[in-house]
């Protein structure tokens, strides 16, 4: 799963995400003041457990996008809300301040969310873009599987593109309302070959 997380970080999705809910990319923290607020999105590569003093768990979480990775700190109470997120192997996106101390790129957390589940609240069409090259019979069939097997809230709009010139617009009915999802980008990218099919409007 964790594969899977990583190659969704260099997808068209996630730099969209980035864009719409991240404050900055991890290897712009150095340009950030000290204290300030940050959001981060990315993938937990590692995390580590330990105990304070009162015996409450907290932990160390190492966090990648595809820039550059940094250190978030998960005090006690931060990491009890969090830890579900961060078990998850999916991308999140972190909300904290950085270190008040100076200390490199190191981040206080305060909340994380799952980028999925700001996704499905944030998004309300997703958008397909097709060439009319890739418009054949055994895609359409497979389209039409993909779609129908994600059951979701979001309206469909397709764009067909006559090499690089006209184009003809298809906003598909309530059966083809779908959850903007990893399963949906991956599938997109399974039949077309590439990962820029799709996007969350």
């Amino acid at each position: 799963v964790l594969q899977k997380g990583n190659e969704w970080l260099k997808g068209e999705a996630f730099v969209d995400e980035v864009e719409r809910y991240a404050s900055c990319r991890i290897s712009d923290l150095s340009g950030v003041k000290p204290e300030s607020s940050v959001a981060l999105a990315g993938m937990p590569s590692t995390i580590k457990v330990i105990r304070t003093r009162k015996g409450d768990k907290m932990a160390f979480v190492t966090l990648e996008d595809d820039t550059a990775a940094v250190e978030v700190v998960f005090f006690s109470d931060a990491y009890q809300s969090a830890r579900l997120a961060l078990e998850s192997d999916q991308p999140i996106l972190v909300r904290g301040t950085k270190d008040p101390r100076g200390e490199g790129d190191k981040v206080l957390a305060e909340s994380v969310e799952r980028l999925s589940e700001l996704r499905e609240r944030g998004t309300q069409e997703v958008h397909i873009r097709l060439d009319w090259k890739e418009i054949n019979s055994a895609n359409i069939d497979a389209l039409e599987l993909l779609l129908g097997g994600s059951q979701g809230h979001c309206a469909t709009r397709v764009t067909l593109v006559d090499q690089g010139r006209k184009e003809v617009v298809l906003k598909l009915g309530k059966r083809f309302s779908v959850a903007p999802d990893e399963n949906l980008t991956d599938g997109m990218a399974t039949i077309f070959r590439r990962n820029d099919v799709v996007s969350f409007l």
